[in-house]
């Protein structure tokens, strides 16, 4: 198994080219807040709307005195409510998604950076769970960007290893009401069963949050290499069988888990959940930013 707290998520370069891609996207007003938008919900910020003249009814401590001192006339900074999310990063730690090789793993590791920093730099709260037949925290509710260090040490710590219960896990798991939620569950959709994740949709359906899929997947998982005798290990079980493959069976597979991807797709969009297949040799900024570009919370548009 690799060593997957020396992985390439953790490079300083790759961290800092994380760092300045979101920044730039705050800066280029790509990466936008629901901002503006009441709620009944607690956990409220206040963002910088716009300015209008000050009169006698006006609170005078709103008033910019910046402002001021350039255009001698007295302004207000108007601020409007704007709801502070909780996002929640579910990460499968399964041990096939460091089996062979380890590619799916640490593309978990770089996604969970990834969508927390988004949230940092939102001002928005940030908690980290694995997901194996529960769901346990790693690291709970972390606010503002001098928390990232704090934010790497969690998801340097999770351990890929053992099986994953979708039933059983996201049933007992719910983001709280007092907070509105955004949800990524990133994973590669292998459980006790083909089918056990799309099934406990019902579940990730019910919750108070907006709820994001990202399915990983590589580029092995739908491909078979019959030169010799294969022998098929569910790394997870660790139960074998040898087979004998035809080139028809080799392309039976591939199609089997070709609709193995596209029934979990339509899981989703049956239950209002966005999904993302998500491949580990795809173009990392690129998809990023698709993902960041749906739902409302954590929004990058072009």
């Amino acid at each position: 198994m690799p060593n997957l707290e020396n992985s390439s998520a953790f490079d300083p370069e790759f961290l800092e080219h994380l760092r300045g891609l979101t920044m730039r996207l705050q800066q280029r007003k790509l990466l936008r807040q629901r901002g503006g938008q009441h709620s009944p919900s607690s956990g409220f910020t206040r963002e910088f709307r716009d300015f209008r003249s000050y009169s006698r009814r006006d609170d005078y401590r709103e008033i910019d005195w910046n402002l001021f001192a350039r255009l001698d006339r007295l302004f207000i900074r108007l601020y409007e409510e704007v709801q502070e999310f909780h996002v929640h990063i579910l990460c499968d730690d399964s041990l096939s998604m460091v089996e062979p090789t380890g590619e799916k793993a640490v593309l978990v590791q770089k996604l969970s950076l990834a969508f927390g920093l988004a949230a940092l730099v939102g001002n928005h709260r940030v908690s980290v769970y694995q997901v194996s037949d529960t769901i346990s925290p790693v690291v709970n509710a972390l606010k503002g960007q001098g928390t990232f260090q704090r934010l790497v040490e969690a998801v340097k710590s999770l351990r890929f290893e053992g099986r994953t219960n979708f039933e059983g896990a996201l049933s007992d798991f719910s983001p709280t009401k007092r907070r509105y939620g955004v949800v990524f569950l990133l994973t590669d959709g292998f459980g006790d069963t083909l089918n056990d994740l799309s099934d406990s949709l019902r579940s990730v359906a019910s919750w108070y949050a907006e709820k994001h899929l990202v399915q990983i997947v590589a580029p092995q998982d739908g491909q078979l290499d019959i030169r010799s005798d294969p022998q098929f290990i569910d790394v997870e079980s660790k139960r074998g069988l040898k087979v004998n493959l035809s080139p028809e069976d080799v392309s039976l597979y591939e199609q089997l888990h070709e609709e193995f991807c596209d029934d979990l797709k339509d899981a989703c969009g049956e239950k209002g959940i966005n999904y993302q297949r998500w491949s580990t040799d795809a173009e990392f900024d690129r998809l990023l930013m698709e993902v960041l570009s749906r739902g409302v919370s954590l929004q990058a548009d072009g």
